[in-house]
């Protein structure tokens, strides 16, 4: 009947756990069909806000490309004539710029094709002749929409004339293109009185599919209206909603310091189909699941069913195997503790009937011990099953007969659930063996149970008949079995490790009386990567002194080494950005120097690199900001030099670079004007942003130097000079001192 009973129970069981998540799917669907329209504005909100970012890191880094463009046209003192502007045009039309005009302080002046410009009364020259860089849109058609950034020149600190750059508006409306809601979302950016300056309506449609008269109107009247409201209730913060009158989800984000927003509009119909869509994948969910849930509920009896009869198979194996064991089998719960299990064969072995047996010991294992061996046996048990060792133990017992019998007794401790435990051990009468071959016997099972119980390499060779042996986790570890006391070439060894190897195996044969040799070498383990391990080995000699046989043990020690490794590492590296420190950057540089010469006119150049205000990003914002801003700028490091240079931090904001690629003079200079151009980055919150530059001074070898000391001194004494003239610059120790330049604290 049982075995009626439990398919049956098995069956309504799985039946309920799998109707249990399908009714969960159910609710899940419920809930989300409902919930879709604020999921949808939840949604439309992200989209909305990645657009707005992606807009906003376009047009800074335009701008940041041109104020760049104009500190380069500053360094070269340019000026407003019309063959000066025809000269530098190329260079701004090769960056995507459409129109390109330098104007004087009176707005007038030239474009980049030579015909006269006037902008002295845009508002754009206006606020960059004050010297802000100023960014602005015109036009509202497709061919006519261009963002406009106005660049001061500033030249020896006064504005000598602006740089008007105009770029079409087809690449920043790219980045605010979004492929959500199946494509079907209509992004656009608007200013202060909700007029679109930039649009992206999905792609292969226009944004006339949304509002038919917009190229010639511009937004519907009933949508400008609720724009400006939304607008005005949080000018600062980003909001969404659906809006029933005009059938739209609206989703609107501020764009930070250019006064517009970033608006998304998806209409009403998406929504409606996403529920349908829903609602046919949770049906679609449901009916799956119930199939699946019936194919695996077969599966499972089925399963169940063959695991029945493989254990009682198993059972029948297992009674089989005790009953021809000569020995006896005992299971019980501890050594002071009470049997559980007694193998016929055990009590058979003592002459005892199952009466008898019970009469004579009761259910205590403890006393089947001989007296005189008890607290000894006991004590031994204890101990080996506390260390967690196997239990080996010989002791003696009475026979019925009266007479003493010695037992040897093996077995293990077995963990069951909760916590608790048994102890399963076979137990051998070696009464009538007991002398010097049964010794060796017990002595060749320890040492056999020793090597396949632990995970050690353990190798054996007499060196006269060159019988080689080792354990079986030899195997395990290397893939395959190999001498490692010969020069063999099956050996999976690391080459550059072949000499110490070579060196161990002759001392190995040459060494005194249980002289122990030890090597650390490289092996390939049976993964197929090499891995450090340490060999051992000990000799035995013969009476001559000649040693005759070899005995050690191979250990995996990588891990060991990886530590080692790393702690070199550690020793060698700043914390804060992974570079080296400045200990390891001087004993670097001064060995290179050591090794290598630099003949003229080719150089080798050293960048002392130190950061502007630092510490007022420290005093500001705190030090995990600045901590922050440090390890931006090695990164920005890292990128510029190649991986042999040599890169480190030699103080709180202090980097330097030495170059180890031989380089002309007008090489490194390029090399120092990128570098300061490129090491700026933004360090801020939501409510201010400083700007991070560096200084730079250079020195060059052999020029200024041919020692570290030399070189450092001076690029330190560059540096110095840079940030008295102004920071966010390179000086060359060589310049500077040619132009007698006198050494003052930079305020």
């Amino acid at each position: 009947m049982s075995e009626i009973v439990k398919p049956l129970l098995s069956l309504a069981f799985l039946i309920l756990l799998f109707l249990t998540p399908i009714l969960f799917i159910h609710d899940y669907a419920s809930d989300t069909t409902s919930n879709l329209s604020s999921s949808a504005i939840t949604r439309l909100a992200e989209v909305n806000t990645r657009a707005g970012n992606n807009f906003y890191q376009t047009v800074r880094s335009t701008m940041m490309e041109m104020n760049g463009m104009t500190k380069y046209l500053a360094q070269q003192n340019c000026g407003t004539s019309k063959e000066e502007v025809l000269a530098v045009a190329p260079l701004f039309y090769a960056h995507g710029v459409r129109r390109f005009s330098i104007v004087d302080v009176w707005g007038k002046g030239y474009d980049g094709s030579g015909a006269l410009v006037d902008f002295s009364q845009n508002t754009f020259f206006l606020l960059a002749r004050e010297g802000k860089t100023h960014v602005d849109t015109a036009g509202r058609t497709a061919n006519q929409r261009l963002l406009i950034v106005a660049n001061p020149l500033v030249v020896q600190g006064t504005i000598k004339a602006v740089i008007i750059s105009e770029f079409p508006a087809e690449g920043l409306e790219t980045n605010i293109e979004t492929w959500a809601f199946g494509n079907n979302t209509y992004n656009m950016v608007v200013n202060a009185k909700v007029e679109p300056i930039f649009q992206a309506p999905p792609t292969g449609k226009d944004m006339e599919s949304l509002f038919p008269s917009f190229a010639t109107e511009g937004l519907p009247p009933a949508v400008t209206i609720r724009l400006q409201q939304a607008l005005a209730d949080s000018p600062q913060a980003p909001h969404s909603f659906f809006d029933s009158s005009l059938g739209m989800f609206v989703a609107i984000n501020p764009i930070e310091r250019f006064g517009w927003s970033m608006i998304s509009l998806v209409p009403q119909g998406v929504g409606n189909a996403a529920v349908s869509k829903q609602t046919l994948i949770t049906n679609e969910l449901v009916w799956r699941l119930a199939i699946l849930a019936g194919i695996i509920i077969t599966f499972v009896l089925l399963l169940e069913r063959n695991s029945s009869r493989k254990l009682r198979r198993q059972q029948e194996d297992y009674r089989t195997i005790i009953a021809s064991i000569s020995g006896g089998v005992l299971k019980f719960f501890s050594p002071d503790g009470t049997f559980f299990f007694i193998s016929p064969n055990y009590k058979k072995m003592l002459g005892f009937t199952d009466a008898e047996f019970e009469k004579t010991y009761g259910n205590s294992f403890a006393a089947t011990i001989y007296e005189q061996d008890r607290e000894a046996t006991l004590c031994t048990m204890r101990k080996q099953i506390k260390n967690d060792q196997p239990i080996d133990v010989e002791y003696r017992t009475r026979a019925k007969s009266g007479a003493l019998i010695w037992l040897y007794h093996k077995g293990a401790e077995v963990k069951i659930e909760h916590g608790h435990s048994y102890i399963q051990s076979i137990v051998f009468d070696i009464t009538n063996n007991k002398e010097a071959a049964l010794s060796k016997r017990i002595s060749d099972e320890r040492h056999q149970f020793i090597l396949e119980q632990h995970d050690i390499n353990i190798f054996e060779q007499n060196l006269v008949s060159g019988y080689f042996s080792c354990s079986p986790q030899w195997l395990h570890t290397f893939g395959s079995v190999f001498n490692i006391l010969e020069t063999d070439t099956a050996i999976p060894l690391f080459p550059d490790d072949r000499e110490r190897l070579l060196a161990f195996q002759k001392e190995v044969r040459l060494a005194p009386h249980q002289h122990k040799c030890t090597v650390e070498v490289r092996l390939r383990a049976a993964g197929g990567q090499y891995r450090w391990f340490r060999v051992e080995a000990s000799s035995i000699a013969n009476t001559q002194g000649t040693p005759i046989y070899a005995i050690g043990i191979i250990t995996d020690i990588d891990q060991q080494k990886a530590l080692e490794l790393q702690l070199r590492t550690q020793a060698t590296r700043d914390s804060g950005t992974g570079m080296r420190n400045k200990m390891s950057t001087e004993k670097a540089v001064s060995q290179f120097l050591e090794m290598h010469e630099s003949p003229l006119p080719q150089m080798y150049a050293m960048f002392m690199i130190d950061f502007d205000n630092f510490k007022a990003i420290n005093d500001r914002f705190g030090h995990a900001m600045g901590d922050k801003a440090i390890f931006d700028m090695a990164q920005i490091l890292r990128r510029n030099f190649r991986g042999v240079d040599i890169v480190g931090r030699v103080g709180g904001d202090e980097f330097l670079v030495f170059c180890t690629e031989k380089m002309s003079l007008l090489s490194i200079r390029e090399r120092a004007l990128t570098l300061v151009e490129q090491l700026r980055t933004e360090c801020g919150d939501q409510h201010s942003c400083l700007t991070l530059t560096a200084s730079v001074g250079v020195a060059c070898c052999p020029k200024d130097g041919i020692t570290y000391a030399e070189l450092f001194n001076k690029a330190d004494k560059a540096t110095y000079a840079a940030k008295k003239m102004g920071r966010n610059r390179c000086v060359f120790y060589k310049e500077m001192t040619e132009n007698a330049f006198t050494e003052t604290p930079v305020q």
